[in-house]
């Protein structure tokens, strides 16, 4: 009778760790979905300037990307193009002016100086 007890208690727990297992696997995969960039190039010649705070350029167009570098308010930068993200929200991929770096950046963030801007 033991034995089948302390089966049964492995059995359950070992069904929750595996639970939270794949929960874990789920959201991991959505953030990397969210950061793939798909294809970007240089289609516009749009200048914008940081508009609030410091931004953070991201490796992808959400939130949730890995940041590429700061840049504080008033810098410029170059879009190549634009993309609307998973969640429905525009976000710009270029490059800081005077670096070769290069990422997106939240549209709310960016004021418009000059130029056109197209999608990537």
């Amino acid at each position: 009778m033991r034995i089948r007890k302390s089966i049964a208690a492995i059995s359950i727990l070992g069904s929750v760790f595996a639970g939270s297992v794949a929960t874990g696997g789920t959201a991991t995969a959505a953030a990397t979905s969210a950061c793939t960039n798909g294809p970007v190039g240089n289609y516009s010649d749009a200048v914008f300037k940081l508009s609030s705070g410091t931004g953070s350029l991201k490796s992808g167009p959400a939130n949730e990307c890995s940041s590429v570098a700061s840049a504080p308010y008033g810098t410029i930068f170059y879009a190549w193009c634009q993309k609307i993200n998973d969640y429905g929200n525009y976000w710009v991929y270029g490059r800081i002016a005077g670096t070769q770096t290069k990422g997106w950046y939240y549209t709310s963030n960016l004021k418009q100086q000059s130029g056109n801007l197209y999608m990537c």
